[in-house]
């Protein structure tokens, strides 16, 4: 069965789509960027769900003593340079809520397989999960 990660801090927002998921899909749900490294470094995906804004990312004021948070940004950096146990090649659908350009394209510099805006129907999530992981 394949895997699928889904790194989403807003699990509300898409529980009917992991729902849908799982009939078909092994999925891994994960809330922060911490945790998707960490999941990242310990199992083998065939597909990357991740939200590019993620709690506790850049800018935070974060006490030097606590680890540094990741954003939807850094994973997905992470791994299109190999820093994961995943290959860089994996398929990544990347959901996010930015519109400004500048934005926009320092998400598309890092090389998402494809790139939805929020909001979106569940069933264009679905099937762009899908034709990317079947399409691997």
């Amino acid at each position: 069965m394949k895997k699928i990660l889904f790194i989403e801090d807003e699990r509300i927002t898409v529980r009917e789509l992991i729902k849908k998921l799982e009939k078909n899909y092994a999925v891994d749900v994960v809330e922060d960027g911490n945790s998707a490294l960490n999941y990242l470094n310990q199992n083998q995906y065939d597909l990357i769900f991740l939200d590019i804004m993620l709690p506790h990312g850049e800018g935070s004021r974060i006490p030097p003593d606590v680890r540094p948070k990741q954003t939807g940004i850094e994973i997905l950096r992470k791994i299109r340079e190999g820093e994961t146990k995943n290959s860089p090649q994996i398929p990544v659908v990347v959901l996010t809520a930015v519109s400004d350009m500048f934005d926009i394209k320092e998400i598309k510099r890092c090389g998402p397989t494809s790139l939805l805006h929020k909001p979106k129907e569940i069933i264009v999530l679905y099937e762009a999960i899908v034709e990317a992981i079947e399409s691997k």
